[in-house]
């Protein structure tokens, strides 16, 4: 994964897409970021989503486990690959050990059990957030070295 080298991007605030086909997870969402200045996206599917992302990057995903037209893995891998990067959320109603243990192993942020509590969508968001942010900061400061190396 590689985070965007631009600065802007990173300082423009705490942004989340919610990609889920239940439109009572994206009230409960709306509900919960109504009482915050997030940025709040919603989605409905996967294929709305990738376009979402193509256009508007985001460093925050919180999306369901399955979906009609694919799945979270679908998401994480074009997250995982962007220029921008991110962290993706799995959420799911059926949280077992076993899904969190492939969700994890395979590269996701963490998993949110739904129903969605405002408390824990907050704490996972925000060190999700707060992951992706560092990455973006060291990546820069990367660049920036390398950078003064080789005029050096």
């Amino acid at each position: 994964m590689q985070a965007s080298n631009n600065q802007d991007s990173a300082a423009a605030g705490v942004s989340v897409l919610a990609v889920s086909a239940f439109p009572e997870d994206h009230r409960a969402l709306a509900n919960i970021f109504s009482h915050c200045n997030w940025d709040l996206k919603l989605a409905q599917s996967s294929a709305e989503a990738l376009a979402m992302l193509a256009t508007d990057p985001t460093p925050v995903v919180i999306c369901e486990y399955k979906l009609g037209d694919g799945g979270w893995r679908e998401i994480f891998n074009h997250v995982d690959q962007s220029r921008y990067g991110g962290r993706v959320i799995v959420a799911s109603r059926n949280a077992d050990e076993r899904m969190w243990a492939e969700v994890l192993n395979e590269g996701a942020y963490d998993c949110l059990l739904k129903p969605f509590q405002k408390d824990e969508v907050f704490r996972l968001v925000s060190l999700a957030w707060q992951s992706w942010r560092h990455e973006v900061a060291r990546q820069q400061n990367r660049a920036v070295r390398t950078a003064s190396a080789a005029v050096a």
